[in-house]
């Protein structure tokens, strides 16, 4: 992979570009999505509610 799209130590994904600068991520509008339509289907999402509930509560310390 990292030939390919190459690699930089100093990349910074958008989520935590976003967490340094006290954004609201993206986060709850993918996983939010993930989880719902997870309930909506009967299928368990633990991981996506666990990233989504994490990031959450990190938001709120943005306020």
């Amino acid at each position: 992979f990292f030939k390919f799209a190459g690699h930089d130590p100093d990349h910074k994904t958008s989520t935590y570009q976003d967490i340094i600068k006290e954004k609201r991520t993206e986060v709850a509008f993918f996983n939010g999505y993930i989880v719902e339509q997870g309930k909506r289907w009967g299928i368990e999402t633990p991981t996506n509610l666990a990233i989504l509930n994490l990031i959450s509560i990190i938001e709120q310390g943005f306020r």
